[in-house]
Order: C-alpha cells, then structure tokens, then sequence
C-alpha cells in the first residue's frame, strides 16, 4: 500500500468535453492535461475532488502514535487492577 488518500478541493479550472470513440463522454483539463474517467460528469465550477496518495512516511506516526496510545492505556489498567 503507497499510503493513505487525502482529497483535494481544487476550484476555477476549466474542463472541455471530449468525446471517445466509444461515444461516451469525458472531460479535459486544458491547464493541467488531466482528463475524467468515461462517463464521469463534468466537475463543478467550484471544483473537483481529487484523490492523492500520501507518501508512506505521512501515515506511519499517526499508526504508531495509536499503537503507542493503546499500549499506555493498557499499561495504566494493568497497573490500576493491581492497586484494587
């Protein structure tokens, strides 16, 4: 897995509607070259979601820092059911 996904709200940009040789409808990015998916509509004039992955480093402190959680909070309950 490359990492986890954050979306992107990306607005003003302007799409152009192509046409495949299927006959099904996608739409151009002039200003970055990035085309939808056949069939998806036209993005919104405030923007499109996209989705990038996050590199690798970017979700592991946040998995540790949960381990790390779990493990203080079972230290303390284990050391709280020895004193009663």
């Amino acid at each position: 897995m490359r990492g986890f996904f954050k979306y992107y709200i990306r607005a003003g940009e302007v799409w152009t509607e192509v046409r495949h040789n299927s006959g099904q409808i996608y739409y151009w990015n002039e200003q970055t070259g990035e085309t939808t998916a056949l069939g998806e509509p036209k993005p919104r004039p405030e923007g499109r979601r996209v989705m990038r992955p996050l590199p690798v480093g970017a979700a592991a402190p946040s998995l540790l820092g949960l381990v790390g959680v779990g493990a203080g909070i079972g230290l303390v309950f284990g050391i709280i059911g020895k004193i009663f």
